[in-house]
């Protein structure tokens, strides 16, 4: 009876609330109206009111000629002229002591109301942070679509989100918690776990203002993480953190999202990160779905269309044209021909040459080498001898035996007769090795490996001249 009498108090408080706010609209309209009449009658003079003439009143004839009038006033303000003394008026005020504050004080309230680019565009009522609780926002941009959500929502979108930075460490954990809906109980129970988490235990009652980016991240993280949202969103932060503490935050977020079935909302450039906790993955190219689907036909499709790295380089010049053979173009691509900016690590791939032979050549050999980013040779691979006729040639090195660590590598070419250099590209080119790992793989080559002869498998064809 108790809960039927309280439910009925919340409806009658719920059905007062949204009267108020049908009303006040409505009154304050029909109060401005009838205030404005009664300006008007007074604004417009004698002798130019139409009621004075005619053998009834009018109601509203007033606040027609005062809209004309301001109207016709608007439009000579944007003529030349009129924005001119408009400027003398303006200047004018703000010389005189007295009408100088009300001038100014009543422009900047006028100001507010004209419509500029990033301005408000509409209210909005959201029901956050809890049920039955509802919060005032404001949109900049124009509303389309609708976002339907389902349990709480906790978001980590930069260092420090709704943290105080006058508040300590405990107080803004409890801060947090209130904003997430959480109860106090809730976030008592939570507390140690959180404050152990981040590992900030002898600094919890200091104020956040004095931690550093990565405390701030260690603290806002955990909170988030341990607050029992239904979806977590993450975007980007993790980057600030130390590596130890990242392996540790992509760890809570793996058991949040297989082992307590919520839902993580990973936004990252981190390959090897999205790798290991995602299992469908969606790239946004300008704000619009570009790829959705499996995480590794993701990752591919990035590595495949990123073009933040230089993919292809051209080497035709003027001076080269005079060489007995020369490379025209390199590129870096998979077995399809697809280009790759990124390497994956245990991934087929292959380097692509394209060259031109100016006269026929014995003994011609093109080699290829793969020094780290230090110069430091790493493996080399080379033809066979071969007689070539005169014409254009592409040379593939597919390699598929060595695995490379992350990070960038510098690519060698040698064109040859013999022993004796024909042309020769270094320093020219680089590649990648992404942390995005194909398959598992044992073997992995560093500069620790020593220098390598590996016998890359070797394609050579010409094409039409």
């Amino acid at each position: 009876m108790s809960k039927k009498k309280k439910s009925l108090t919340l409806k009658l408080r719920n059905y007062f609330f949204t009267g108020v706010i049908v009303l006040v609209p409505i009154g304050f309209t029909l109060y401005l109206s009838k205030f404005l009449i009664n300006f008007s009658t007074k604004l417009v003079p004698a002798g130019l009111n139409p009621n004075t003439y005619l053998p009834y009143s009018i109601i509203g004839i007033e606040i027609i000629l005062t809209i004309t009038f301001i109207t016709i006033i608007g439009g000579l303000s944007l003529s030349f002229i009129g924005k001119k003394f408009l400027q003398l008026v303006d200047d004018l005020f703000k010389r005189i002591p007295i009408l100088r504050t009300i001038y100014s004080a009543i422009g900047q309230m006028t100001d507010s109301f004209r419509e500029q680019e990033g301005n408000k565009k509409s209210v909005v009522l959201v029901e956050y942070p809890r049920k039955g609780s509802w919060a005032v926002g404001f949109a900049t941009k124009e509303n389309t679509g609708e976002i339907k959500t389902k349990g709480r929502i906790a978001s980590l979108l930069e260092v420090g989100t709704g943290f105080h930075p006058e508040l300590t460490g405990k107080e803004n954990i409890y801060l947090n918690g209130a904003i997430l809906g959480m109860t106090k109980k809730e976030i008592l129970a939570k507390l140690d776990e959180i404050v152990s988490f981040s590992g900030c235990e002898r600094y919890i009652d200091t104020p956040v203002k004095r931690y550093s980016s990565g405390m701030y991240v260690r603290l806002a993280f955990a909170v988030a993480a341990h607050l029992e949202s239904e979806i977590l969103i993450v975007d980007e932060v993790l980057a600030v953190g130390d590596a130890e503490f990242q392996k540790k935050c992509l760890g809570k977020m793996n058991d949040l999202s297989k082992g307590e079935g919520r839902t993580v909302l990973f936004v990252s450039h981190n390959m090897a990160a999205i790798q290991k906790l995602c299992n469908t993955c969606v790239q946004l190219d300008k704000g619009k779905i570009d790829f959705k689907g499996n995480t590794q036909l993701a990752l591919s499709h990035y590595l495949s269309t990123n073009k933040s790295t230089i993919s292809r380089h051209d080497f035709t010049t003027l001076s080269s044209q005079n060489k007995r053979a020369f490379v025209k173009g390199i590129q870096v691509e998979n077995v399809l021909g697809e280009l790759l900016t990124e390497i994956p690590i245990g991934g087929i791939w292959r380097i692509n040459i394209e060259f031109r032979l100016n006269e026929k050549i014995k003994d011609f050999i093109i080699a290829v080498g793969i020094s780290d980013i230090h110069e430091y040779p790493i493996c080399t691979t080379w033809s066979t001898p071969l007689d070539l006729e005169a014409g254009n040639y592409r040379a593939f090195f597919t390699e598929e035996n060595l695995k490379f660590n992350p990070g960038r590598y510098k690519l060698i070419i040698g064109i040859s007769e013999g022993t004796n250099s024909i042309d020769y590209i270094d320093n020219e080119v680089t590649i990648t090795f992404s942390d995005v790992i194909e398959f598992q793989s044992e073997s992995i080559v560093n500069y620790k490996s020593g220098f390598l002869n590996n016998q890359m498998a070797i394609l050579i064809n010409k094409e039409g001249i």
